[in-house]
């Protein structure tokens, strides 16, 4: 799907023009590809039908043919949202930006998506043995040992990929910067908010219409799986009622439980390889790097990767009911709450605060370690009188008295 000659005529003849957005990743995304697209180009709803287009696909657009893809770039108006996964010395554009793509509008930037490695690979594995894009037929522990071991390069070294993109940030910061993927796959909806305002900052969009979109993302509509089943890469798990974004901790664990399966050879594979990013001059590579380093210590628990609201999760009992939007007060929206705010839950029954407070006082004492005696004011008895002698048998008590 990657043709370097095509691309090649785009490096040399099409040039960005002012508004235009490119997403940089060496990992797929479709639901976070189809907020991105909302964001850029003005939509209000992540869900709608046709919203991704074969042309927001940048590399395997032009690499059905430059010329054709030029032509239908020059027909959208407003702003534009190009998905790549190329290197910059192989970016499908004339690059860095001429001077005349800045015009009195936003300049064109990148917004390059990094996370961490663990579950940029589960996300990738998925993708490419689960979607219509069927890539690759091994287990996930396979995938690590191929990556890990150098041997996936569809565009560079997998973790060099990152690494020079956050160097071409730090010397053109006005119009590259790295964003966190992974905090965009949070399954709280402030997490998600605080990332996609970060990315709307720096693209000159209000902050409002970010949090619209978050809401938006954690409200599926009724006929969001026929929509989602035209997409060209779409997952059956996200068209059958799974949260629309790639979920961050689940596919952490996932990696895990592979990696743990994996031989003594693909840990240390593994662990040499994150030094590339440890030894960068990015402090975000550098700290998502020695987070992937801990291992299981770092994922969240399995209670917290699991979707606790939503029509599928409250229909199956799985998802777990807000108490305070049962009582009338809570500060968040249904979508902005963590949990479920769904019609038929019962209203719990909550402790007065003097009760909590004597469980509290109650168990906080429990807590405290009763102090050992000083051993200056221990008095030793005598070995005939001391008590435990008492319990021995009669022939070791006569051996103990006699010594």
């Amino acid at each position: 799907f990657w043709r370097s000659s095509e691309v090649q005529i785009l490096q040399n003849k099409w040039a960005a023009r002012e508004g235009d957005v490119f997403v940089v990743s060496q990992f797929p995304i479709w639901g976070l590809a189809r907020l991105l697209v909302a964001l850029v180009e003005g939509g209000s709803d992540p869900w709608r039908d046709g919203l991704l287009e074969p042309i927001h696909f940048l590399d395997c657009m032009a690499s059905m043919g430059a010329r054709t893809f030029m032509d239908e770039a020059a027909k959208r108006q407003g702003r534009r949202f190009f998905k790549s996964y190329c290197i910059p010395s192989a970016f499908p554009c004339k690059y860095p930006f001429e001077e005349n793509a800045k015009g009195q509008g936003p300049s064109p930037k990148i917004v390059v998506l990094v996370a961490d490695p663990r579950h940029v690979i589960t996300t990738m594995w998925t993708f490419f043995t689960k979607s219509k894009c069927h890539f690759f037929d091994g287990s996930l522990t396979d995938f690590i040992r191929w990556v890990a071991s150098g041997k996936f390069r569809i565009f560079g070294e997998f973790f060099q990929h990152a690494v020079s993109w956050a160097r071409e940030a730090a010397e053109h910061p006005e119009y590259i910067q790295l964003f966190d993927a992974g905090r965009l796959g949070s399954l709280d909806p402030k997490e998600v908010r605080a990332e996609l305002e970060n990315i709307a900052d720096f693209l000159d969009i209000p902050r409002e219409r970010a949090a619209e979109l978050v809401a938006a993302t954690f409200r599926r509509p009724a006929g969001a799986a026929e929509a989602l089943a035209k997409d060209a890469c779409s997952l059956p798990s996200i068209v059958e009622g799974d949260h629309l974004l790639e979920q961050t901790g689940r596919n952490l664990n996932c990696f895990e439980n592979s990696l743990n399966n994996a031989a003594a050879e693909v840990h240390e594979l593994w662990h040499t390889a994150l030094k590339v990013w440890v030894t960068s001059s990015s402090s975000q590579l550098v700290q998502l790097a020695r987070v992937s380093m801990k291992g299981m210590s770092s994922t969240p628990p399995l209670m917290l990767t699991i979707s606790m609201k939503g029509m599928r999760a409250h229909e199956a009992g799985t998802c777990r009911p807000c108490v305070f939007a049962l009582r009338g007060i809570c500060k968040n929206t249904a979508e902005m709450c963590l949990y479920c705010h769904a019609d038929g839950h019962s209203k719990t029954k909550r402790a007065s605060q003097k009760m909590r407070q004597v469980r509290k006082a109650k168990q906080d004492e429990e807590r405290i370690r009763t102090p050992s005696p000083s051993p200056r004011n221990v008095q030793l008895q005598p070995l005939s009188t001391r008590p435990f002698l008492l319990d021995l048998p009669p022939w070791c008590l006569a051996s103990a008295m006699q010594g």
